[in-house]
């Protein structure tokens, strides 16, 4: 006689839909992806500290329950706010001993990456965290076929110049 088990759905299907997202998780490296497009008025107006900059070291802490990670940018230019030479980055998620926190749409940020940076305030601490959860990070890329400087944060590709060109203008009024 066969005695037939039954396994709670759960058991059966936690794997494949875990499968199913690996290719979703998985990117290869030094591909970006892209964000959403963002409203640029309203970013540089919710701004109170706009750089750019490169990611000079990071390292990551506990905030309260929550893990972050802290980036420091070596500014290259203050585009609004005081004038700064580095400013202290406060991204969602890290990794401390065993435990990992992702966030959804957050970017990859590397030690040596440029990009510029919408911040706010962070928790009475002397670091800023970007306008819009991550729409205040913009990362800079190179085409490696004509090496110019690109920005893509309105979901489309654009030329660094004209980004920073409209960017200080928005900044100034």
């Amino acid at each position: 006689m066969r005695v037939l088990k039954f396994v709670p759905v759960r058991t059966v299907l936690a794997p494949l839909l875990v499968l199913g997202a690996a290719p979703l998780l998985a990117q290869p490296a030094g591909h970006h992806v892209e964000r959403g497009p963002i409203q640029l008025p309203e970013v540089v107006q919710r701004a109170a500290v706009i750089v750019r900059g490169t990611v000079a070291s990071s390292r990551v802490e506990w905030v309260d329950r929550t893990i972050f990670t802290f980036h420091d940018l070596a500014v290259s230019e203050s585009i609004k706010g005081p004038t700064r030479t580095s400013i202290t980055v406060a991204v969602s998620g890290g990794a401390i001993g065993n435990v990992r926190t992702v966030w959804p749409g957050a970017p990859t940020i590397r030690l040596g990456d440029e990009l510029f940076f919408f911040g706010t305030a962070f928790q009475g601490r002397p670091a800023f965290e970007a306008v819009g959860l991550f729409d205040g990070l913009v990362e800079v890329h190179t085409d490696p076929a004509t090496g110019n400087r690109l920005v893509a944060p309105r979901g489309r590709t654009e030329k660094i110049e004209d980004f920073l060109s409209e960017v200080r203008a928005l900044g100034r009024r």
